[in-house]
């Protein structure tokens, strides 16, 4: 039989291992709890930050893609431009009254734009010209490839009308965009920003080459 000196130490014993468990429990109960209250939201902040990181790389390459597609736009238009620098202009006419320009995102035309497109047809429509270039403009809100994408259809718009008219030869025309590179006014101003947005048709006397 143990004495009561054996019996204490056995019972102490076990209440330290007992302690010890308890220990264990506690610490992973801890542990748990800091997982929870630092690491969670951590790795919430690392996911955040690693699809915000992900929409800004699309963003780049999206812009990368629209700068080259407005650089290859570009240099089409200053090529065509070249070849049209040595020819004789016989008239020239600017859709950027009041009546006659654009509002702002729009490339519909209104019914004075095509009257004043009508009075050019019936001026040009019995004389031996060549060439009608007809070019878009935009004010300086947006991207640079938006307006000339902007300008594009602006432009587009007058041709396909000027091309519907009596003696007007849709062969011969041209169709260009600067989009937002070549403002008659300043841009900062409301005012100058919607003189801006117009189309310009140029008349030339010689074939285009």
């Amino acid at each position: 039989m143990m004495n009561e000196t054996q019996e204490s130490i056995r019972t102490g014993v076990f209440a330290l291992l007992g302690l010890g468990a308890l220990s264990l429990v506690l610490s992973g109960c801890a542990t748990e709890q800091y997982v929870n209250e630092r690491i969670a939201p951590l790795d919430k902040r690392l996911t955040a930050l690693e699809t915000s990181s992900n929409e800004q790389n699309t963003r780049i390459e999206k812009l990368a893609s629209e700068t080259r597609a407005t650089q290859a736009t570009v240099e089409g238009v200053e090529s065509r431009v070249k070849k049209l620098e040595a020819q004789k202009i016989f008239k020239q006419v600017s859709l950027s009254s009041n009546a006659t320009r654009f509002k702002a995102g729009v490339w519909r035309l209104s019914k004075e734009a095509k009257a004043e497109i009508d009075r050019l047809a019936q001026e040009i429509a019995d004389i031996n010209y060549s060439a009608i270039v007809v070019s878009g403009h935009t004010d300086s809100v947006g991207s640079a490839a938006l307006n000339l994408s902007l300008g594009r259809r602006r432009a587009e718009a007058v041709s396909a009308y000027l091309a519907s008219l009596k003696g007007i030869d849709r062969n011969r025309i041209t169709v260009l965009t600067y989009g937002k590179t070549l403002p008659l006014a300043d841009n900062k101003s409301k005012a100058g920003r919607s003189e801006n947005r117009r189309v310009e048709i140029t008349i030339y006397e010689t074939v285009l080459k």
